[in-house]
C-alpha cells in the first residue's frame, strides 16, 4: 500500500469495471438494490472497510451510523466533488436521497425556484416524510429519491419522465446520476476494492479475500485488519465493528 493511505484523492464512485450500466443498481433498475437487511449489512461492511483504510472520517467516502436515532441508522456517501447520498433506515421503512452535481437538467439548480424534478415525490409516503426534512440530508438538493416502506415488497420512485442527457456515456444512460453514485450497492466485494484502490491511490491491490471476509461479516481480527492496512488502529476499528454488530476476535 502507498504511504499516502488515508488521504482520499479520487472524486468518487463510478460503475465497476466491465459492468454494463443497465445491470447496475439505479432508479431505472431498482430490483438490483439489495433487500433492506442485506443492504444495511452491506453498508456496515463498506463503512468498516473505509475506517480500516482511512483513519480520518472527513476523508472517507462512505460512512455508517448505527445509532442515528431511536430505531434508526444512516449510511452516507460523499465524494468531495459535490456528489452525495444519504440512506436512512427507520422503523417504518427506508429512504435513499442522492445528488449528482452533474445531473443537469435534473438538478434543482437548473430551475429558478430550485424545485425537485417533476414527479420525483409523487406517491412518497407520509410515514417517511421526516427523512425529507432532515437538515443533515441536504433537504431539496436531490437528483434522485428512492423509498421503501417496511410493508413494501419493492423499492419505489416517483412518477418520473427522465430527460435525455449528453450523448456521451455514461450520461446518456444515467440522467439522475444514480447508476454512477450507487455502484457500491451491487454487493460485489471487487467493486469496493476497485473504488478504494482509486480513492486512496494504493500502490498494491487490496487483498480481495480480506475484503470478502468483511463483506460476509466474518469476525474482525487484528490479522484481518492488518492485511488490509497494517497501520490501522485496531482498538478503534473493534469499537466501530461491535457497534455495527460484527463479532470481534483477537
Amino acid at each position: 500500500m502507498s504511504d499516502g493511505i488515508g488521504q482520499r484523492s479520487y472524486s468518487g464512485p463510478m460503475p465497476a469495471k466491465k459492468r454494463s450500466a443497465s445491470s447496475q443498481p439505479s432508479t431505472r433498475n431498482l430490483a438490483a438494490i439489495p433487500e433492506p437487511k442485506p443492504l444495511r449489512a452491506l453498508m456496515e461492511s463498506v463503512a468498516l472497510l473505509e475506517e480500516i483504510l482511512c483513519d480520518d472520517w472527513e476523508d472517507r467516502c462512505y460512512s455508517f451510523d448505527p445509532k442515528w436515532g431511536a430505531g434508526e441508522a444512516m449510511a452516507s456517501m460523499r465524494n468531495g466533488s459535490g456528489d452525495e447520498w444519504f440512506l436512512w433506515f427507520g422503523k417504518k421503512g427506508l429512504v435513499l436521497l442522492g445528488f449528482d452535481h452533474e445531473a443537469s437538467p435534473m438538478t434543482p439548480y437548473a430551475r429558478k425556484d430550485k424545485s425537485l424534478w417533476p414527479g420525483m415525490l409523487t406517491g412518497f409516503p407520509d410515514e417517511l416524510k421526516a427523512a425529507l426534512a432532515e437538515p443533515a440530508f441536504s433537504p431539496g438538493d436531490h437528483t434522485f429519491i428512492v423509498w421503501r416502506l417496511a410493508t413494501d415488497d419493492r423499492y419505489r420512485i416517483g412518477d418520473i419522465v427522465f430527460p435525455q442527457r449528453k450523448a456521451i456515456e455514461p450520461y446518456k444512460s444515467d440522467p439522475d446520476g444514480s447508476t454512477h453514485l450507487l455502484s457500491i450497492l451491487d454487493g460485489d466485494p471487487k467493486t469496493y476494492a476497485e473504488l478504494a484502490e482509486d480513492n486512496y491511490e494504493l500502490d498494491d491491490e487490496l487483498d480481495l479475500a480480506a475484503v470478502k471476509k468483511v463483506y460476509a461479516h466474518q469476525p474482525i481480527t487484528k490479522k484481518l485488519v492488518a492485511t488490509l492496512n497494517q497501520d490501522a488502529d485496531f482498538a478503534e476499528i473493534a469499537k466501530s465493528a461491535k457497534a455495527m454488530g460484527f463479532t470481534v476476535g483477537k
